[in-house]
């Protein structure tokens, strides 16, 4: 009951209106200005109700539009000679929603409705829209007040909501009160020259066409969305597979007879059986970033912004593995850009790394993020440690000069609010760490070095679009590599896919991930020449 579809109380909207209440498909109709237009809409409701399967699981409301009638009243009675017109003003449609009202009582609180409420049907509610007052003359909160009955919805717009807190009355059923006076208030209305069904006709139709142009809007955004695949706005591939090329296809094949594009996107844990479905639902929360991440860009874009003004010369990722990754990969691809700070990634705990880092940076202009995803990563917050003292000792307040990038509620957050960081950035718990590029831990460094973090996530939708569940397996590029890669794995392949020159940032990503994984790309660090030896002699 809560679902419902928006269709206008038009002459052609009436017969569509009764034919979806007929086959139990709850509807809100809207754009009713008049009497004339409730009484067409509550006769299809109860025409319906005859042609029901399921009368009582049947829903709707009829939305009134308040305030839109007195903004068209007051003008003609501002411009009238009529003495009377003045007396008037901010009254009519308030009269003209309590009449509503009391028809609405007529027809569904007498004996007639008691035989469908027996089966269980439901009043037709109705549903007060436009309720702001657009006059500043008239009480911002006057059709809340004025309107409160048994059986409506009032679609209250927030600031009236707030108003409405602040200082509104509630005294009782007032929707009922002076319903003679209401009537008198229309009939005297007439006698100053208002026609009221002419102007809600007027506005019934002006309605419309804002609706037409919006929905217009929509389909030709939806159509430039659309062009922009299909004409290869995302970079071709070319395949070279060699012997592997057969595995791949038939593995793409049994893809898409198992719908794993849709069941993917769907969080389907059946897809890695030998995983806890939990564990599942917890970790493909990456899937929806390119959408979720654009309300971040504000907050995002202004403290880069801060930080730019206040002569940051470089912002330093003190991370380890995914946390760092994705940095570490912005700052390889895109490079430095002029007027932003540089953007450096220490990962390795070997003290040449560090010193190293140290030795290119002034501390007192640099920003530090510490980025954790568990809060507890020893490197990073060993590196915090570390730069926390060199600023002390030269003199400046360390607290200025970190932010910690992490998971909600962590070690590594209590620890910058006890110690008072510039700021912390919360990333996504349902996002694992090789996954996070386009969560805090990738955006908060790329938009602190000038990276084009909006165009960047626009891209990364046009990705998704062209990997979403209804895309064939075959045509699907993200399913595509993951069959090459599977197939590789499994038969040893050593060919590649050539992706064109603007496609390079994955191969940096692959190579990057590669190199941490075998414990390379570290600068002299020791351990992980231990582990990358004893691979190479055969130690597992």
């Amino acid at each position: 009951p809560n679902l419902l579809i928006k269709v206008p109380a038009t002459p052609e909207g009436i017969p569509a209106i009764q034919q979806l209440l007929s086959e139990n498909i709850n509807v809100n109709i809207t754009l009713m200005f008049s009497l004339a237009h409730y009484e067409a809409v509550a006769q299809a409701y109860l025409a319906a109700l005859g042609r029901s399967s399921a009368p009582s699981q049947l829903g709707s409301v009829a939305s009134i539009f308040v305030s839109r009638i007195d903004t068209a009243v007051d003008k003609l009675l501002d411009a009238s000679t009529d003495p009377r017109a003045k007396a008037l003003k901010g009254k009519i449609a308030i009269a003209n929603s309590r009449v509503i009202y009391a028809r609405f009582q007529e027809l569904f609180e007498g004996s007639a409705f008691s035989v469908w409420t027996k089966q269980g049907a439901r009043p037709q509610r109705l549903l007060w829209a436009s309720t702001s007052t657009k006059d500043p003359s008239l009480r911002d909160t006057l059709y809340v007040e004025e309107l409160v009955g048994p059986e409506t919805v009032d679609t209250i717009p927030p600031a009236t909501l707030a108003a409405f807190e602040d200082h509104g009355v509630v005294r009782g059923n007032t929707v009922t009160e002076g319903v003679p006076e209401a009537r008198d208030l229309l009939k005297r209305a007439k006698e100053v020259g208002i026609d009221l069904a002419r102007i809600t006709e007027a506005l019934q139709i002006e309605g419309v066409a804002a609706f037409a142009a919006s929905y217009a809007q929509l389909l030709a955004s939806l159509d430039t969305r659309k062009k922009a695949i299909l004409a290869g706005a995302i970079d071709p591939t070319a395949w070279s597979l060699g012997p592997a090329a057969k595995s791949v296809e038939l593995r793409i094949q049994s893809w898409q007879d198992a719908h794993v594009g849709d069941r993917l996107w769907r969080g389907d844990p059946t897809l890695w059986p030998a995983a806890a479905a939990p564990d599942v639902a917890d970790r493909l929360g990456w899937l929806r970033l390119p959408e979720m991440m654009r309300d971040a860009l504000p907050e995002l874009l202004k403290f880069a912004e801060e930080v730019r003004a206040d002569g940051t010369r470089h912002v330093v990722v003190l991370g380890m593995g995914g946390s760092s990754l994705a940095p570490d990969v912005f700052r390889r691809i895109f490079g430095p850009r002029g007027g932003y700070p540089e953007l450096l990634v220490l990962d390795s705990t070997h003290p040449d790394a560090i010193r190293e880092v140290q030795g290119l940076i002034d501390p007192r202009r640099t920003l530090f993020v510490v980025s954790s995803k568990s809060g507890t990563t020893t490197e990073p917050l060993s590196f915090h440690r570390y730069f926390w003292e060199v600023l002390r000792a030269v003199g400046e307040a360390p607290e200025r000069r970190f932010i910690a990038v992490t998971d909600p509620g962590t070690p590594l957050e209590k620890l910058a609010q006890d110690l008072k960081f510039r700021a912390t950035f919360r990333a996504l718990p349902t996002v694992g760490g090789r996954y996070s590029a386009l969560t805090m831990f990738g955006l908060v460094p790329a938009t602190l070095c000038g990276v084009d973090v909006p165009t960047l996530l626009d891209r990364a939708r046009t990705m998704s679009a062209a990997c979403a569940p209804s895309v064939p397996v075959p045509e699907n590029p993200a399913l595509r590599l993951g069959a090459r890669s599977e197939s590789s794995r499994r038969t040893a392949a050593t060919s590649s896919p050539s992706m064109p020159r603007r496609a390079s940032p994955r191969s940096g990503l692959d190579r990057t991930a590669r190199r941490r994984e075998h414990g390379e790309d570290r600068q002299g660090d020791c351990s992980d020449r231990r582990r990358t030896d004893a691979r190479a002699g055969g130690v597992r």
